[in-house]
């Protein structure tokens, strides 16, 4: 929902008040609510359901066209856009602990929630205090910001043109508007140290998304001398081994940013379940092959006219910054030395995993190997608990009949036509002496069932989603 969306965003500008309403409400009513969305759904010729918070404003509170009437001025105050251009919009609110959520978005002909930007000139976001009038959040959510910056310019709005300047979105940009902005900006007076971002910076900010490496556009080394120079200085920065980097599904692309040198990026492919799901390589392979990201990810900068490096940066994502269970290792960012570590330990379990499956083992056996293994090299116990059953439970095996006919109930089916539109999934033994028994179909959801490992009753079950 765009309330989620929204908490997740930077670069919101927060303004003190927009005076407080002269309008208090009487009650609203859902179906009010709902009429609100479905004008903008008709107006707008687009496809959505109604699906606000659930939540009203009661008596004395901001009434709804109040809100709007403040969210506009917000709007056209803060960016300067023009009126015909707001009017032209759909109106989506939202309300929930006494504020107003209102979203301004352009869209027409599509889902409301789908990308905010498909016409180029954004959506806007504006969140309201309802007992006071007073704006708490106000953010223009475009992705191409520049193709409308003079026009923000012109409007009188340069501390808005100043504030992108000094974001990574000011190098998407040709290097003449580059420059045109810079004048502007350095002739009105703004310190101009704080306009862009060096390498180890746009890194950091993990800017506009460009580190999530794109493999359709991904360059080998043999095939672009740019890019065996680049992996060169990588190395010798770095002291890492591209080869066994490349093995574990490093890849480097050409940034689209216009930074005035020619920047490589090399960063995990997060395609490797897509590789897992066209057998390409072994669902065992695959719960180990991702922590290859521990290494973090890279950047490299080669003069345009000599191709000579001129700087390399290294950062670490940012989910392996914070004490979050999923080491390995026993860390969760690595070096160069770790990650050499971890190549061993990669290879010694893929022949354990190689042989058990061999073998025949069960797929609750290979869990609680896999599990073991896991552990074995610094896997946070956490994540991998699985462990032999104690003697007196009833077995994982056995518990399948129960799980088939409780997981049917969940679903409001009978068994047998359950049966014929799902499939068994993952069963596993936990730690807290249960069993849990998963099944899928074409759909993204499927059905959990927990039985108590020591008399096989069910204890819960319920839908589940997978990760896809």
């Amino acid at each position: 929902m765009k309330r989620i969306l929204a908490a997740l965003c930077a670069g919101a500008l927060l303004l003190p008040s927009a005076g407080r309403a002269d309008t208090l409400s009487v009650p609203m009513t859902e179906a009010e609510m709902a009429a609100i969305w479905q004008a903008s759904f008709e107006r707008m010729n687009t496809t959505a359901e109604v699906n606000p918070s659930g939540e009203l404003p009661g008596a004395g509170m901001l009434d709804y066209s109040t809100a709007l009437s403040l969210a506009r001025q917000v709007i056209l105050d803060t960016y300067g856009t023009p009126e015909e251009e707001l009017d032209a919009m759909g109106v989506y609110p939202d309300y929930y602990e006494d504020v107003w959520h209102l979203y301004f978005t352009p869209l027409a002909g599509v889902d409301v929630d789908q990308d905010h930007d498909a016409t180029g000139v954004g959506e806007y976001r504006v969140y309201l205090s309802a007992a006071t009038g007073q704006v708490e959040y106000v953010n223009w959510y475009i992705d191409d910001f520049w193709s409308l910056a003079q026009r923000v310019w012109d409007a009188g709005k340069q501390d808005v043109v100043y504030a992108k300047a000094r974001t990574a979105g000011f190098y998407q940009q040709s290097q003449e508007q580059q420059e045109h902005f810079r004048r502007l900006l350095s002739e009105a007076g703004y310190d101009m140290s704080q306009v862009g971002m060096d390498a180890q910076t746009l890194l950091e900010s993990r800017a506009l998304d460009l580190l999530f490496a794109d493999p359709a556009t991904a360059v080998q080394p043999e095939d672009d001398p740019l890019v065996a120079r680049a992996w060169e200085a990588l190395e010798a920065a770095y002291g890492v081994d591209g080869d066994m980097m490349r093995r574990y599904a490093y890849v480097a692309t050409y940034s689209p940013l216009e930074t005035g040198t020619t920047d490589i990026c090399i960063n995990y492919n997060f395609e490797v379940e897509a590789a897992w799901q066209e057998d390409r390589i072994g669902y065992w392979d695959c719960l180990l092959f991702s922590y290859a990201r521990r290494l973090g990810l890279f950047m490299v900068q080669l003069d345009k006219d000599s191709g000579q490096v001129v700087n390399t940066a290294h950062a670490y994502a940012d989910d392996a910054k914070t004490d979050v269970p999923g080491t390995l290792l026993g860390k969760l960012c690595w070096t160069a030395e770790d990650f050499a570590a971890f190549d061993g330990a990669y290879a010694q379990r893929k022949e354990a995993m190689d042989a058990a499956v061999a073998q025949g083992r069960s797929l609750t056996e290979l869990q609680i190997l896999s599990d073991r293994l896991m552990r074995d090299i610094g896997g946070d116990p956490a994540l991998y608990d699985s462990l032999p059953e104690e003697d007196m439970d009833i077995g994982v095996e056995n518990g399948w009949p129960a799980a088939w006919t409780a997981a049917a109930g969940a679903a409001g089916i009978a068994e047998d036509a359950f049966r014929a539109a799902y499939q068994a999934g993952e069963c596993s033994y936990c730690l807290d002496r249960t069993y849990e028994y998963y099944f899928w179909n074409d759909s993204e959801t499927g059905y959990r069932v927990v039985l108590a490992a020591a008399t096989g009753e069910v204890i819960s079950a319920e839908p589940t989603r997978s990760n896809g």
